[in-house]
């Protein structure tokens, strides 16, 4: 293992995971994502301030009232918009990895995408930051229902998000690391319409994670109902599993990047969710925390290809993407 890698699970270990139990156990037992994928995208009333001007672009912060009705807190979601300060050729809905509060680290990772004329629209993510519920600690998520429903929802959030840029923007596409990375290919997966997807490091579910993965160690099982609870963690949290839905629709561009030292999820997942697919499969020589740190280019090279790949697409009048 990458040793930035076990640095972060060591930090991630001081606050257990789970400590309220396993939650809402229906939900669990449920399909949140399948069903989600069965409607068509919900329409939401994206509120934008004015323009602040930054080095090369224009950021937008906005919000607007989740579809979710089972969130019992951070019902009202932050977002915000980077603009090229000329036209845009294309928009990217970035979504936030594990642990990724605020917009800072996704508005420099976006920031060179921006400035070559891509819009980002960035989601804050539930149960994070202003989302956050009274009585969580950090990003220790208390419960496990809690982070089925964190990523059922962020796929609904995504999915209208999508629709809305593609009401602005012909060519759109949607992209994450890690969880982010998940997420993406999850709406991806349950767009009604192609899109591009750059999903890097993303587990195929979060059993990944927390049950074989090296967090494991950050698992409250005690809250659970001891060790002996370990293989029904695994069947509930595989419940959410990005090779359960179809591929992405036809027409859409799709490349997934693994990392090939990855200690947190492991290589294999996006090696799976690309021969799913069908799709391009590239490997950053890195750990999971320093691919992010010193492979943001190829990261980033991974979104703008996949736009690329989206030229056929057509606006939503009719015009030909540009």
């Amino acid at each position: 293992m990458d040793l930035l890698d076990l640095a972060l699970s060591v930090a991630l270990g001081r606050s257990r995971f789970f400590a309220g139990g396993w939650g809402d156990v229906a939900l669990l037992e449920s399909e949140p994502v399948g069903d989600v994928a069965a409607r068509p995208p919900d329409a939401v009333e994206l509120e934008l301030g004015p323009a602040e001007r930054r080095d090369g672009f224009l950021v937008h912060s906005g919000s607007f009232e989740s579809p979710e009705p089972r969130l019992t807190a951070g019902r009202r979601v932050r977002v915000r918009l980077l603009e090229p300060a000329g036209h845009a050729r294309a928009a990217v809905l970035v979504m936030a990895a594990a642990g990724d509060q605020g917009f800072t680290v996704r508005e420099t990772f976006v920031a060179p995408l921006v400035r070559s004329g891509t819009a980002a629209l960035l989601l804050e993510n539930p149960y994070y930051g202003n989302r956050r519920p009274v009585g969580q600690a950090g990003t220790a998520l208390r419960t496990v229902s809690d982070l089925a429903l964190m990523i059922s929802t962020a796929v609904r959030e995504g999915r209208a998000l999508t629709a809305w840029l593609r009401s602005r923007h012909g060519r759109v596409g949607v992209a994450g690391y890690s969880m982010g990375g998940q997420t993406a290919a999850l709406i991806a997966e349950a767009s009604p319409f192609p899109l591009a997807v750059a999903a890097a490091a993303p587990p195929v579910t979060q059993a990944s994670v927390f049950v074989t993965g090296y967090l494991r160690h950050v698992v409250d099982l005690e809250a659970l109902g001891g060790p002996e609870a370990r293989p029904l963690l695994q069947r509930r949290l595989s419940r959410i599993d990005v090779l359960a839905l179809p591929p992405p629709p036809r027409g859409s561009s799709m490349v997934v990047v693994g990392v090939r030292r990855d200690g947190i999820v492991p290589p294999a997942d996006p090696a799976a969710i690309a021969e799913h697919w069908g799709a391009e499969l590239r490997w950053v020589e890195a750990g999971h925390v320093s691919a992010v740190l010193f492979h943001g280019e190829a990261l980033r090279r991974a979104v703008r290809d996949a736009l690329d790949g989206l030229r056929g697409d057509s606006a939503p009048d009719g015009r030909a993407a540009a």
